[in-house]
């Protein structure tokens, strides 16, 4: 009598996991399509030169969150510069700053995690520029600072991915691995478990792949488990799977200390200082972009010190 008794108990928990997970993909689809369907975001260029684009999300932040990020680029760098943002007063500042400013609508009804959510946004902003833009770097903004030109030596490839760290896998990285597991579910293990992780904040791509790149990762949405798209990592896992299994024909991976050097995990060690107050890695490069720069107390308060509290145009 236990053993019947338990199956009706198993086949309605069952059940129950499936409707939930049946609702939760069938918000996340009815936010997938409003963000493929709409139209382009207002995009006027008024700011910079040439045909390289630095694009980021940055609702939620004020200026003084992003000055780091925002004088650290002009003082580098003419390119074209276009940040997402949700507050009209904020877009006013940035426009001062040299930087061209998109206003995100607030949305309604159900959005996913706004690391994520910003595919969305990041996609609409591209739309209208196909005649304007060559590359495309998208960016963190909370945590990015420039020390040179990020567009110098564009390697022939069609998009760039980077790592997060030196020899970080998810195997060895818990976060990710949860992450990861999470978001698909354990079957895409055998296939990733030994790879190299991949930042999701930083990506270098020509304009076509850059659209792509948006659309994939909202169609990948699709397959994410339950409620996980209001969770954080989403973003992150579908930077990896797009890049490993080469979604994205003409692809490239960078190290984690060239071209843009992340601080993430025990990697925080890699960056030396210079007498001219910038951070070189260990064979004597200077990375154009330092992400996360704010693990590192040390290098944090030297860039706040330069760009928050001085102007630097």
């Amino acid at each position: 009598m236990r053993k019947i008794a338990k199956r009706p108990r198993k086949y309605i928990s069952s059940l129950v996991r499936g409707v939930r997970e049946h609702l939760w993909r069938s918000k996340y689809a009815e936010w997938r399509d409003s963000q493929l369907s709409a139209p382009a975001l207002d995009v006027t260029l008024r700011h910079g030169i040439g045909r390289n684009l630095v694009l980021g999300a940055a609702m939620g932040y004020g200026l003084p969150v992003l000055l780091p990020f925002v004088r650290s680029l002009r003082r580098f760098s003419d390119c074209r510069a276009i940040l997402v943002v949700d507050d009209n007063a904020v877009a006013r500042q940035l426009d001062l700053e040299g930087i061209d400013a998109v206003i995100a609508a607030p949305g309604t009804g159900f959005t996913p995690n706004l690391n994520f959510a910003r595919a969305g946004l990041l996609h609409r902003t591209l739309l209208d520029l196909e005649r304007e833009i060559d590359w495309v770097f998208f960016l963190d903004t909370r945590d990015v600072v420039f020390q040179a030109d990020p567009f110098t030596g564009t390697p022939p490839a069609d998009i760039v991915f980077f790592k997060e760290s030196a020899g970080s896998t998810f195997r060895t990285a818990p976060r990710n691995r949860k992450w990861l597991i999470g978001t698909f579910g354990e079957r895409w293990l055998p296939m990733l478990e030994d790879q190299e992780l991949l930042c999701g904040g930083t990506v270098l791509a020509r304009y076509e792949a850059a659209v792509l790149l948006c659309k994939l990762k909202l169609l990948l949405g699709t397959m994410v488990r339950d409620e996980r798209h209001a969770a954080p990592g989403v973003d992150q896992m579908t930077t990896n799977i797009i890049a490993r299994l080469g979604l994205i024909p003409r692809c490239t991976i960078m190290p984690h200390d060239q071209l843009v050097a992340t601080l993430s995990g025990a990697n925080r060690d890699f960056l030396l200082p210079t007498a001219e107050g910038f951070f070189k890695n260990r064979s004597g490069r200077l990375p154009a972009i330092i992400h996360q720069y704010d693990r590192v107390p040390e290098i944090q308060a030297a860039i706040h010190q330069r760009y928050a509290l001085h102007r630097a145009r």
